[in-house]
Formats: structure tokens, sequence, C-alpha cells
């Protein structure tokens, strides 16, 4: 099954990507600067129709045999 969404509203409960983009940056994982062209690209991408994300999810299941 595979999600799909061009609103970023609707999963940011969920990913919450500026928000971890800036933790990112607190840590120095990334920089200032990249941190901060990631987050307005992102913004740019939501402002204008361009932002898509999608999650495939995978279900398996088993039996154990007794």
């Amino acid at each position: 099954m595979t999600w799909v969404t061009t609103d970023y509203e609707t999963i940011h409960p969920l990913a919450r990507f500026v928000e971890g983009m800036r933790l990112a940056q607190h840590h120095e994982v990334v920089t200032v600067e990249e941190a901060t062209k990631w987050i307005a690209y992102l913004e740019e991408a939501m402002h204008t129709g361009r932002f898509f994300h999608s999650v495939t999810y995978f279900i398996t299941a088993g039996r154990k045999p007794l």
C-alpha cells in the first residue's frame, strides 16, 4: 500500500520536516546555511503546489507451526 499526498499540512503532525531540519542543525548534522536552503525549498514547494510525499507500507504475516 502506498500513501501519497501533495498537502504538507496533512502530514505535518507526523512528518515535521522543518522541525527535524532545525534539530539536525542544532546537533550540527547540517550547517545553518544548508538547513535554511532546505527549508526555503520545502516552503516554496508547498506554496507553489510542487510538494509531493509518499510512503509505502509493507505488511507481512506468518505462522509458526506447532
